[in-house]
């Protein structure tokens, strides 16, 4: 039986000599502004090949984004094209919860033309979920590599997800041009019609972005296009970063994405059909007009009721912000912008391996609609670090000046954190070493303040673990200052995930030769921050969308090790998941992955324990073709009793797209009522029986109203670790007192919950008679 579900109440680094010299403070600078919204990996990506096909894009867009820097492909050239596996990370697997199922067929990612040969990876993945079909997606390289496929795949399933087919490319319209990415997967559960989202690239029709949308539906086991159709044109607009849901009850469509006006300033729209997806409405605005060049990353989700949320993100300093705005009239309009969470973010740095030079902190989404006492619960996730700003300006004890050589880890520059050091690259093949010892825990911040204002520096720090060659470097965190800087903000943020050394690579991005000057320093942790270090995961709910419950902490990790990416799902007993990339279980590094998930019965009251996901870890530092190896967002679906995580993985060498489906089910069995008289004992036997496939342990209770019950075997509440398809019997004895009188009934109940998914409580009920 489906478990019963309290509802809560509302809720308002060697011998070398070195030059230490007395660093001169350099002046004031301006105050920071808010900081810009970026363009998602798959439209940067565009905007290159645009350049490099000869399609006019605007100057002040290529100034803006670094588009006349080299991209990571680029920089990455120099790397001997090898692939090997770096010591330690074993191919021994071990199941997460359920078995991970690998979606796409590599057989596909042949292709020389990527940088010498370089492995193609797929990443940002969609699921959706009907029955036993599934509809997956990702954006994928060969695209990059060929020119001419899509830079998006998508793969399916007709038996719950235990084999894949992969499909290819989603269709090119009649009119030209292809799919590029961003890919988001939705399923109309009332009709079964699947829609399949990306941002579409016209072709030789000029420098042009849009939306497009495929719609199908599953027939004799296969996946079958119905329609395929552009829904938005960008002009001299570039549309970016879209998200799709769809009313089952209606069938109405909403489409968000973020307009970057003349191809500069963000703002976000929304676009809704009301004939499945023939029209589109025109686009309305959502943000504030104050905030526009600041936002990205918007998603929507439909209530039960038709309620229709979006939510986004929006840089600002110190804090940034996670925003939403409700209508209750099927996205005609929408009520206030309500803040979900004001937070610190790292944007300076990607999870372990991350080679985009910044981190992203959209949000995720999900409402419940399962009918239950949490219908119409929504839930929102996002990323959160340590308040690290108001350690700026980083004090400065002296300044260290490069060796003549220090072009390798064996040569590097030595410095303690605390001081700055300064040197400058002479060429483009001219690579700089620093190195420093730190303590786990310790959150080392990095930040460039002057220099000359051409020079644009690629900045990696290097795990200590395997330095033998660049298939085995592990980069833990990437980024790319722009100078000079401001004082307010620093260039990199990383905290240490074990005791050791650590080494900053420096390279160039640009042409430009010039002089770098950097300050170091550590994090002093301030009160009542609620994030650990530069990473941890958060979560909030809702019941109107107004009123939010504080943030909730999602990782049980170590406060050293990194996350990101948590992405949330409601199943139809109204739990919720949510899983995520986890660098928890490399405690030489930080540098290798599994996925993870945690979950909640009550609505998110109360949490379970992490439970690793994936069966074997990811290793991200190797070179690949396309620079968003990780994405900028990974997918999630349930129904019922089965969660379907479906995230990028590199187990293979590359990013490839792996699911799983696991099945968190259990149920109580209660014996037939008895006939008793008084003093007299009655036994009666319970069974608790793990119906999922994955195991797990549950409590369970055995209570009556009378308080007849005086003994059971093993006992009257307990907890046991069951396996899948394992039981539990619990036999019970129940005592009449001799003043109990006929007609008697006494309702005896035995009372369930799975430990991992708090509060999701199942019973069954007997009597006594």
């Amino acid at each position: 039986m489906s478990p019963a579900r309290p509802h809560p109440g509302p809720v308002v680094a060697a011998g070398l000599t070195l030059a230490l010299v007395v660093l001169a403070v350099p002046p004031a600078r301006a105050a920071r502004s808010a900081p810009r919204a970026r363009p998602s990996a798959a439209f940067e990506r565009m905007l290159r090949d645009w350049i490099a096909e000869g399609r006019p894009v605007p100057q002040e867009v290529v100034r803006r984004w670094g588009l006349d820097l080299a991209d990571e492909d680029q920089a990455f050239q120099a790397a001997a094209p090898e692939h090997a596996r770096p010591l330690g990370v074993s191919r021994t697997q071990v199941i997460g919860l359920a078995p991970d199922h690998l979606i796409n067929d590599r057989s596909r990612d042949t292709c020389t033309l990527c940088n010498g040969g370089a492995p193609l990876g797929q990443a940002e993945t969609s699921i959706a979920v009907l029955g036993s079909n599934l509809l997956a997606g990702w954006n994928n390289t060969l695209g990059l590599c060929n020119g001419v496929s899509a830079v998006q795949g998508y793969g399916y399933s007709t038996d719950g997800g235990l084999t894949w087919v992969d499909a290819g490319d989603p269709p090119a319209l009649p009119s030209g041009g292809r799919y590029r990415g961003d890919p988001v997967h939705t399923v109309n559960t009332s009709t079964g019609d699947f829609y399949i989202l990306g941002i579409y690239d016209v072709g030789n029709l000029g420098p042009n972005s849009g939306l497009a949308v495929a719609r199908g539906h599953f027939a004799g086991g296969a996946f079958v296009i119905d329609d395929n159709r552009q829904i938005a044109v960008g002009g001299t607009d570039f549309l970016d970063k879209p998200w799709m849901a769809v009313d089952p009850a209606s069938g109405n469509l909403y489409v968000t994405y973020s307009n970057f006006v003349n191809g500069q300033v963000s703002q976000i729209e929304i676009i809704r059909s009301t004939d499945n997806g023939v029209t589109w409405s025109a686009p309305l605005a959502l943000n504030d007009p104050s905030t526009n060049g600041a936002v990205q990353d918007s998603r929507p989700a439909v209530g039960p009721n038709g309620e229709v949320y979006v939510v986004w993100y929006e840089g600002d300093f110190p804090q940034s912000h996670i925003r939403i705005r409700r209508s209750d009239d099927s996205g005609v309009s929408f009520g206030p912008v309500v803040t979900v969470a004001d937070f610190y973010e790292d944007q300076f740095s990607g999870a372990p391996g991350f080679r985009r030079a910044f981190g992203v902190a959209g949000p995720g989404i999900a409402v419940s609609g399962a009918g239950g006492d949490l219908d119409g619960r929504v839930y929102v996730t996002w990323m959160e670090a340590l308040n690290f700003y108001d350690d700026a300006p980083l004090p400065v004890s002296g300044t260290v000046s490069e060796a003549e050589k220090n072009d390798f880890f064996a040569s590097a520059t030595s410095f303690a954190v605390g001081n700055a050091f300064q040197g400058s690259l002479g060429s483009s093949a001219d690579i700089d070493f620093y190195k420093f010892t730190g303590t786990r825990g310790q959150t080392f911040i990095l930040d460039q303040d002057q220099g000359a204002a051409n020079t644009v520096l690629n900045v990696r720090l290097v795990c200590a673990a395997d330095t033998g060659g660049v298939a085995t470097y592990r980069y833990l965190a990437f980024t790319r200052p722009f100078t000079p800087n401001d004082a307010s903000l620093p260039d990199l943020v990383f905290t240490l995930p074990a005791d050791g050394t650590y080494y900053l690579r420096l390279d160039r991005a640009s042409t430009a030769i010039g002089a770098y000057h950097f300050r170091t320093g550590w994090d002093t942790p301030s009160p009542g921050e609620r994030g650990r270090d530069h990473r941890d995961l958060f979560v909030s709910y809702s019941d109107d969308g107004a009123n939010w419950a504080a943030p909730h902490r999602l990782n049980d990790d170590d406060p050293w090790f990194d996350g990101e990416y948590p992405e949330v799902t409601v199943d139809g007993w109204e739990r919720v998941h949510v899983f995520w990339h986890d660098w928890r279980d490399d405690s030489q590094c930080g540098a290798l992955s599994y996925e993870y998930m945690v979950s909640s019965g009550d609505g998110g009251v109360t949490w379970g324990p992490n439970r690793r996901v994936s069966d074997e870890q990811s290793f991200w530092s190797n070179f690949v073709c396309g620079s968003a190896n990780h994405g900028d967002y990974q997918g999630i679906a349930s129904e019922g009793t089965a969660v379907y995580p479906c995230w990028d993985d590199s187990r293979l060498g590359d990013p490839d797209i792996y699911s799983e489906t696991s099945v968190f089910a259990s149920t109580e069995e209660c014996p037939l009522g008895v006939d008793a008289v008084a003093t007299e004992d009655v036994v009666m036997s319970f069974t608790l029986t793990n119906t999922g496939n994955v195991g797990s342990t549950f409590s369970w209770l055995v209570t009556d109203d009378a308080g007849w019950v005086v003994s059971a075997v093993p006992a009257i509440a307990g907890t046991v670790a069951l396996a899948p398809g394992a039981d539990q019997v619990v036999q019970a004895t129940f005592h009449l007192p001799a003043d109990c009188s006929s007609p008697i009934s006494n309702p005896v109940r035995f009372i369930t919950d799975d430990l991992n998914i708090p509060g999701a409580f199942g019973a069954c009920m007997t009597l006594i008679n």
